[in-house]
């Protein structure tokens, strides 16, 4: 999956010297910690260190070289507990799989064009992971 997504980032215009894969959390934290990085795809199964573990890592600032880094959490299946926890790890944007070059695109330009604000607080530092509810007029018919 991981050569796949460097693929498609490839198509996008993405230089391959600058993409780099990692087997796990650990992995990338070290990367991380020598290499400066724009964005992180990260997916849930790795060992040791999983997908939900190492983007809770990378927010928390005492943790990590890199706690505002935009993260894109990708998933064949995504059910609300799921959502939820990747809501919560602070995740910018979710990937569902099939992984196709329109949705990896969508999900960058959502964190570029559209980014939710940033949160600073003690131990944690990453987008806003509140959703504000669809509101209604009495009215609205919608």
């Amino acid at each position: 999956m991981r050569k796949i997504i460097r693929d498609v980032l490839y198509d996008l215009g993405f230089n391959l010297d600058h993409i780099r894969l990692c087997d796990n959390g650990n992995d990338a934290l070290e990367l991380l910690r020598i290499a400066r990085s724009d964005l992180l795809v990260t997916g849930q199964r790795m060992s040791p260190m999983d997908g939900l573990t190492l983007i809770r890592t990378l927010r928390d600032p005492m943790t990590t070289p890199a706690p505002e880094i935009p993260t894109i959490f990708c998933s064949a299946v995504l059910d609300m507990h799921l959502l939820d926890e990747v809501r919560q790890a602070g995740a910018n944007e979710i990937l569902l799989k099939p992984i196709t070059a329109a949705r990896i695109k969508s999900r960058i330009d959502a964190i570029l064009l559209k980014p939710r604000p940033t949160v600073r607080i003690e131990n944690y530092v990453g987008p806003d992971r509140r959703r504000l509810p669809d509101v209604r007029l009495p009215n609205d018919r919608r």
